[in-house]
């Protein structure tokens, strides 16, 4: 996925948190492609805070990308400071992810 469709998919999910307000988001990487050093950037400096700022996202559960080099750049994102705020889960499979999503949401 290049730049424009990565950033995409990230902007998709800040609007999905803010039209349906809520607050867990699962993100499968297990096929993803390393990110550009540009695109982890743009997710620690701008991406993260905004969307901690503007929704109620409190929550992610990750499922780990089988890359070694997708996962380190990919940490870099979920270590950042904005990240902070959130409280999150790394899963190698689905099925956890899914489990422990349902297990703190709330009605």
């Amino acid at each position: 996925m290049n730049s424009a469709e990565f950033r995409a998919v990230f902007r998709y999910i800040q609007a999905l948190l803010l039209i349906t307000q809520t607050s867990l988001v699962l993100t499968d990487h297990r096929e993803m492609l390393p990110p550009s050093p540009a695109d982890v950037a743009w997710l620690v400096q701008e991406w993260t805070p905004k969307v901690v700022r503007e929704t109620n996202y409190s929550h992610r559960a990750i499922i780990a990308a089988r890359n070694p080099v997708t996962r380190e750049q990919m940490a870099k994102a979920i270590n950042c400071e904005a990240s902070a705020a959130l409280t999150d889960q790394v899963f190698m499979e689905e099925e956890p992810a899914v489990r422990w999503l349902r297990s703190i949401y709330v009605v």
